[in-house]
């Protein structure tokens, strides 16, 4: 694959999370997973979905629960 097909195939993906977004108001979870995983699409992993999706989520939480800290903490 050509860095311009993953580049198209990344904007495919934003367009497709946006259009989601529109629809339906997502909670900050969800869309911090989406976003989880389309970087990680954006890097190259092709790890089996389920666990790619297990990730994202997890770094959606991890990035909540960082957000939740007072500052300077």
């Amino acid at each position: 694959m050509s860095t311009y097909e993953g580049l198209e195939g990344i904007r495919e993906e934003v367009h497709e999370f946006e259009k989601l977004f529109r629809e339906r108001m997502l909670t900050k979870r969800e869309q911090f997973a989406a976003l989880a995983m389309v970087g990680l699409l954006a890097q190259g992993v092709r790890d089996a979905t389920t666990r790619m999706a297990e990730n994202a989520v997890r770094a959606a939480d991890l990035l909540m629960a960082e957000l939740e800290k007072p500052k300077g903490e």
